[in-house]
């Protein structure tokens, strides 16, 4: 397998390690309907210590996602499905070793020590059929709106889903545009079932389709195409060569009452604008102050006694380019063209007159880590003038998707959040209608790059945004893209587009 890990790693890991285990011998076998946790073992020569395969069942999967894992498992029995491990680090699917004991980066999807509350996933291939089947369970830490999956999150399973497909079909694969149409939110906790598989190959392009159903294929979520490029040993990771996807995405229940905005980031910020606009700052941050700070408002409707921690000040773990960056934009704010915007680890946090209960359980997706500088680091200003939002991100070490750089699925996920933001702002309440990401080159962990969208124009209630990443000096074009939302008015249901 090619140490150049294409951008859809965790397929490009598991094809690695499905290529391993060819020549291993089994040590410990998970049985249908076992719902402890388990680890997956095996003999080889280089193993050093077996990581703990997160794609077997544990004790906070639901009755639906345990009783879908037993039907492929026994379909599984007579080989035409096999299921697929999945690990924490992009190392661990390296052939021929594991990884170093002391190594901190994480696979993105797998970043969160506590079961339960991230993506709860596991993943069956039929070889005959070039098909892929994704179980998927989104905890509560992977919260959009409150309530509901965060819509970078649904972008990400998509991703990692129909990569593994292309690469267990075709070889290693680099995804190049991910275009996904968002229709009804999917609730967290709920189960969904992700299902892809090869339609047609066209020299080294590949053709896939895919769906993402209810476990009782009830209720349509989303529908997208995605644009992959197929990497040979030794081949550079660049636009040449592409493989094509579609999907669909239904939730576990269809329930239009529960269905709120789909892209939280963006429908908060407006809130909490609406909110700032009639209260007073206790405390404001100054430019150039790198100290941790906590972002305070009076306001007459506050029923807790103490404020949350704005994510968006900086901490310690900040390099110096994103401290120089966010120092710049601070000082462009002075006269009122900029506005620095909060960043909270709760979606609740920012929504009118109060903050959330004490022990409520979820996390807005992109807060969902306790430990500063190893997930989503980032700040954002708006420019209402020029109705453009600017994020500064710097991708810690839980992101990665190839070694030693970004997953893709956290690319599309701050893409979701920057543009939603706007749309927020310019616009007021909105939900992503769709997302078409290209992907240039990829972004270095820890690395800081500038995430630049704009509202380009508005039909009625269709909001277009334009979106590109660039690195912090505009030398290298990482991603390129477009959305488009949809206005939602006040006690409108927001369930379907």
């Amino acid at each position: 397998m090619t140490q150049n890990l294409a951008a859809c790693v965790d397929c490009i890991m598991l094809y690695g390690l499905a290529r391993m285990l060819r020549r291993s011998v089994t040590v410990c076998r998970h049985a249908t309907g076992v719902q402890t946790e388990q680890h997956f073992s095996v003999a080889h020569r280089c193993l050093s210590s077996q990581p703990r395969d997160y794609a077997l069942p544990n004790s906070t999967w639901s009755h639906h996602t345990k009783e879908l894992y037993d039907k492929f498992m026994t379909l599984s029995k007579d080989g035409s499905w096999k299921p697929l491990p999945s690990y924490d680090t992009t190392i661990h699917h390296r052939d021929g070793m594991w990884p170093e004991t002391d190594r901190k980066s994480r696979l993105f999807t797998r970043n969160i020590d506590k079961d339960g509350v991230g993506f709860e996933y596991c993943m069956f291939y039929n070889k005959a059929e070039k098909r892929i089947v994704c179980i998927f369970q989104p905890g509560p830490y992977l919260e959009g709106p409150p309530g509901y999956t965060h819509g970078g999150c649904i972008a990400t399973i998509i991703d990692i889903t129909a990569g593994t497909g292309a690469v267990y079909s075709c070889g290693s694969v680099l995804t190049a545009n991910l275009n996904v149409n968002y229709r009804n939110p999917i609730p967290l906790g709920s189960t969904v079932i992700i299902d892809s598989r090869v339609e047609k190959e066209e020299g080294r392009k590949v053709y896939l389709s895919c769906q993402i159903r209810s476990h009782d294929d009830a209720v349509l979520h989303n529908e997208a195409t995605g644009l992959f490029i197929r990497i040979n040993s030794g081949e550079p990771q660049v636009d040449s060569l592409k493989i094509y996807t579609s999907f669909q995405i239904r939730s576990h229940d269809d329930d239009d009452d529960a269905v709120l905005h789909t892209e939280a980031t963006g429908i908060m910020l407006h809130d909490v604008a609406r909110k700032l606009r009639g209260t007073s700052a206790v405390f404001h941050h100054t430019a150039g102050e790198h100290t941790e700070h906590h972002f305070s408002v009076t306001h007459r409707c506050l029923s807790q006694p103490s404020q949350p921690r704005d994510y968006a000040l900086p901490n310690s773990n900040w390099s110096h380019h994103t401290k120089e960056l966010y120092d710049k934009f601070m000082t462009l704010s002075k006269d009122g063209s900029w506005t620095s915007l909060p960043s909270y680890n709760k979606p609740v946090h920012l929504r009118d007159d109060m903050w959330p209960e004490a022990e409520r359980k979820t996390r807005f997706f992109l807060r969902n880590t306790d430990e500063d500088g190893v997930g989503f680091e980032y700040c954002m200003f708006y420019n209402e003038a020029e109705k453009r939002t600017v994020c500064i991100f710097q991708p810690g070490p839980y992101l990665e998707g190839p070694e030693g750089r970004t997953h893709g699925g956290c690319i599309a996920t701050i893409i979701d959040a920057t543009m939603g933001t706007g749309t927020a702002l310019s616009c007021g309440r909105a939900m992503t209608a769709n997302l078409n990401i290209n992907y240039r080159n990829p972004i270095p962990l820890g690395s800081t790059v500038i995430v630049d969208s704009r509202v380009e124009k508005v039909e009625g209630r269709k909001i277009y945004l334009s979106c590109q990443i660039r690195s912090r000096d505009d030398a290298v074009l990482h991603t390129e893209a477009t959305g488009l939302f949809i206005r939602v008015a006040l006690g409108e249901s927001e369930a379907k587009l």
